[in-house]
């Protein structure tokens, strides 16, 4: 079975489809050529019949869904059955702030602007409501950052029990060997992963959930309301459209 894993940038592709190669004893890897972060476990290729891609979106004039690698595109319903795509969300103010501080972009506001329009670095999809809009229907199995952050390994059973497949390795030493504190020890340690160790200890900064309080005024939350709404209500961010009052001044 292929898992194909989409997730904007800076939501947490990259860990989720690590906790689920290792979770199912198999490789994780970019899709069609492509390089991944996440790439991992490659001497488990032929272990069992499973692989776990993380990869991007492209999308037709048409608005056909396409995944995307190094050389071509595949169009998702020519990819077969034997397939799983999982989609995972994350709340844009914490994605912004994440992209903000991983691109070195020169304000939040750029960044969430980049994030609205889809301009680079983060070119995704027609931006995060786009991106997130066309997986919305298109995927086996939906998750969220948030989820995975609350219990990494009652998340990892959630979706496999919806695929009706069973783990191989034990979960909970899934969760701790995926864990953040783990994965920049190992980053730090070992220069064989894809690009380099900076690359790798920098992809794991802080992880929080709501890290966005600390950085957002009222004046941000205001163009990230325009930015997101109402995807982000839809997607059970936020209840009430004048969140952004709650935010200082």
């Amino acid at each position: 079975m292929k898992f194909i894993v989409v997730a904007y940038p800076r939501s947490g592709g990259v860990w989720l489809s690590r906790l689920l190669a290792d979770a199912l004893d198999c490789a994780a890897s970019g899709v069609l050529g492509q390089k991944s972060i996440a790439e991992e476990g490659l001497h488990r290729a032929n272990s069992n019949n499973h692989h776990v891609y993380q990869t991007q979106l492209s999308k037709s004039k048409r608005g056909d869904l396409f995944i995307t690698g190094k050389t071509n595109t595949v169009n998702i319903n020519k990819l077969g059955d034997n397939h799983k795509i999982i989609f995972l969300k994350r709340d844009p103010r914490d994605v912004s702030v994440s992209a903000w501080k991983y691109w070195e972009i020169d304000t939040l506001e750029e960044t969430i602007l980049a994030m609205k329009n889809g301009l680079w670095p983060i070119p995704h999809g027609g931006g995060w409501t786009g991106y997130n809009k066309s997986w919305i229907d298109n995927a086996a199995v939906e998750t969220s950052y948030e989820a995975l952050h609350n219990s990494a390994e009652g998340e990892i059973a959630r979706i496999l029990n919806c695929m009706n497949i069973d783990p191989v390795n034990y979960l909970s030493g899934v969760a701790e060997r995926q864990c953040f504190v783990k994965r920049k020890e190992m980053a730090e340690k070992d220069h064989s992963l894809p690009y380099n160790t900076g690359i790798q200890s920098k992809h794991t900064r802080k992880g929080y959930v709501g890290d966005w309080n600390a950085y957002y005024n009222k004046p941000i939350a205001k163009l990230a309301h325009e930015a997101f709404w109402p995807m982000m209500k839809n997607l059970g961010y936020e209840k009430n459209y004048k969140w952004y009052e709650r935010c200082e001044e």
